[in-house]
């Protein structure tokens, strides 16, 4: 049965230092944090033990290696680290095997990295990847996610509502102006979505710019390719504030 205990290492002797007896046993008096504390010396007497600060045991694992394995300060934490070691240890032993434990342990930044890295070993291009790189960055920063424990469906549904009731407060357009560059379009349009603006070769180079179904006015195009879709062709863009309406002038 593994057991709780704390590690101890040999540090040298210092010069001068203060040697005490307690409980019949040489100790070496020091102070640490403006408080004195006291450690047995070694056998030789040129040197003193110092106890770990986490809580250790001495565990077997299921593949019959016998590891030492360091939990917490905390004496509790450290029980409770413990018996999970052991449960999923003699899961282990069952057959049944928890293959996310390691990874749970990362940091959602780096989850992300391996599953951009995927995409790209999928044949997939950097406008694709930068859009969806984009959006799930977007999500874990406005949760505050740090860790995969720590993701939340509420959590999420919060960041969302947040978004709908949310806009952003945009300069005034200056008098007089009623036409926007590419360039101004695109950065516009990050600004209202979060996500980042593409680059002008990619909009003007990227497949069937600015069509859309039969039918389709131009805020559905725009809603459907993008904004800056639109914008393939002409240098210029007018302004567009809300979508227009799709009644047909009368007459």
């Amino acid at each position: 049965m593994a057991t709780l205990f704390k590690p101890t290492r040999a540090y040298p002797l210092p010069s001068g230092a203060e040697i005490t007896d307690r409980d019949g046993k040489p100790h070496v008096r020091q102070l640490e944090r403006g408080r004195a504390v006291y450690y047995p010396l070694t056998d030789d007497g040129r040197g003193f033990l110092k106890p770990a600060a986490k809580w250790a045991a001495w565990v077997r694992h299921a593949d019959g290696s016998r590891k030492r394995v360091y939990f917490s300060p905390n004496k509790d934490a450290a029980a409770v680290m413990l018996a999970d070691l052991l449960k999923r240890v003699e899961n282990e032993k069952g057959g049944v095997i928890d293959r996310t434990h390691a990874h749970r342990k990362h940091p959602i930044a780096a989850h992300l990295d391996n599953w951009l890295d995927s995409l790209r070993a999928n044949g997939r291009d950097e406008t694709y990847i930068g859009l969806k790189a984009g959006r799930v960055r977007a999500v874990v920063a406005g949760c505050g996610w740090v860790f995969p424990g720590e993701l939340s469906a509420d959590r999420l549904e919060t960041f969302l509502a947040s978004l709908r009731s949310h806009r952003p407060n945009l300069t005034p357009i200056p008098p007089g102006v009623n036409a926007f560059t590419l360039t101004e379009v695109c950065r516009l349009f990050a600004v209202w979505s979060g996500v980042p603006p593409p680059s002008s070769s990619a909009v003007i180079n990227s497949p069937r710019p600015g069509r859309g179904r039969r039918g389709d006015s131009r805020w559905q195009r725009s809603k459907r390719y993008g904004t800056c879709a639109t914008a393939a062709r002409p240098s210029r863009l007018r302004t567009i504030t809300s979508k227009p309406s799709t009644s047909s002038p009368a007459g």
